[in-house]
């Protein structure tokens, strides 16, 4: 049985959110595309015994960048402002989530939320899902860094 899980926005309410904080088209698209591999690697998971709460992995995937538009300007660290953001709005575990997306937290084993979100944006390309050596490579050449 999924564990019940309060103050999640809904799919209508991310993509509201979306838009109120100017997320670039092509951020969007690739937030989408995130969320649609995350939701399946969380319910292929839940059909193999985890117990992932699959309207707070939707959430966290479609909202995972929600800072994102805005740090391309300031520099910021758009997992923390984004987990900032998300936690003022009330969304506490959607924030936990969107704060690993980037450097997930050592779960010490087990997978986690965050872990599995990092995973989906990993492999996300723009809005294409690849392989993890495209991803990282293409990470390495618009980024030049580790």
């Amino acid at each position: 049985m999924t564990t019940v899980q309060t103050n999640i926005p809904a799919r209508e309410e991310c993509l509201r959110l979306m838009e109120a904080h100017a997320m670039l088209p092509n951020i969007r698209a690739h937030s989408i595309t995130v969320c649609r591999f995350a939701v399946a690697i969380a319910q292929a998971a839940n059909d193999g015994g985890c117990d992932f709460h699959l309207p707070a992995i939707e959430a966290a995937a479609l909202l995972h960048d929600i800072t994102k538009t805005r740090s391309l300007e300031t520099g910021e660290n758009h997992a923390r402002t984004g987990a900032d953001l998300l936690r003022e709005l009330g969304y506490a575990a959607v924030a936990d989530m969107v704060l690993e997306h980037v450097t997930p937290a050592d779960s010490g084993g087990g997978l986690t939320a965050g872990e599995l979100l990092s995973y989906a944006d990993k492999r996300v390309l723009h809005d294409r899902i690849v392989s993890l050596d495209e991803r990282f490579a293409y990470l390495y050449k618009r980024y030049g860094r580790d």
